[in-house]
């Protein structure tokens, strides 16, 4: 019986530290109209495509959630593409994390903030994310920028070119 009430107030805490932190994260959409560009002999990289001040004037737009199969234009497309967007984030502060998260990729990505690479994920439809609060410049345009290879994997279904959702996170730690 003596067990009972630490045990009890143990999990209450525990509720109400969870109920509070979910309560506390922020979600902006990164959902809409993004820059887009096929690179069909692979020379983004090297070009830096990636860059914070990359021109994209000459780049077509596609959105996002979607995927380029649907696309007449792009419907035949195999390779690498590039999406990039610009977005503005208020200041972080030191109990928060600013975390970039994909529902999903197809099938392989490269994600670059500022000219700078975060990460990588080579797992298709499986969701990810990366903490950028490092990358990021409170107050001011960031770009964004996402390598997307399509090429067709063994097992799997259909060579899709990109993915569902994107948004930023604004979590307590």
């Amino acid at each position: 019986m003596d067990f009972k009430v630490p045990i009890l107030i143990g999990i209450l805490c525990f509720i109400v530290t969870s109920f509070s932190y979910a309560q506390s994260n922020e979600n902006i959409s990164l959902n809409g109209k993004w820059s887009f560009k096929t690179d069909p002999y692979a020379q983004g990289e090297s070009s830096q495509w990636f860059a914070k001040d990359v021109n994209t004037t000459s780049w077509g737009t596609m959105a996002v959630p979607g995927n380029w199969d649907l696309v007449n234009e792009y419907s035949e497309y195999v390779g690498d593409a590039w999406y990039t967007r610009t977005f503005t984030v208020k200041e972080i502060q030191s109990t928060e994390q600013l975390r970039l998260v994909f529902q999903s990729v197809y099938n392989n990505s490269k994600v670059w903030v500022n000219g700078h690479l975060v990460g990588e994920h080579d797992f298709g439809f499986l969701p990810f994310h990366f903490n950028i609060s490092e990358y990021i410049n409170p107050e001011k345009e960031n770009r964004l920028t996402v390598l997307v290879n399509n090429v067709f994997k063994s097992g799997a279904m259909w060579n899709w070119g990109w993915y569902q959702k994107a948004s930023l996170v604004r979590v307590n730690i």
